[in-house]
């Protein structure tokens, strides 16, 4: 079911961009070269992720995950397609 979501600023506490996602959304991630930010979510093996570009949100990339991949908290893939970081940004699914 989509569910809107709000992207919040948690250093000002300000909303800063609203984006419709297909599923609910799960964690704020990055790339493993760092260069990234993801809002992403997931639904069986598929991963769908939103580019968080400054302070908008854009649709981003569609990941089928490996065999290694058991759920959005936990890979036991050496190098894994995603992994979570700190970020300056709180996603907030209404």
């Amino acid at each position: 079911m989509p569910a809107l979501n709000d992207l919040w600023s948690i250093g000002t506490w300000g909303l800063v961009d609203s984006v419709t996602i297909p599923y609910n959304a799960r964690f704020i991630a990055v790339r493993e070269n760092g260069t990234r930010l993801y809002v992403s979510e997931h639904s069986g093996n598929e991963c769908y992720a939103f580019d968080v570009n400054d302070e908008s949100l854009t649709y981003g990339d569609h990941l089928i995950l490996g065999d290694g991949f058991v759920s959005m908290n936990l890979v036991v893939n050496e190098e894994p397609a995603l992994w979570v970081a700190p970020v300056n940004y709180l996603l907030l699914g209404q």
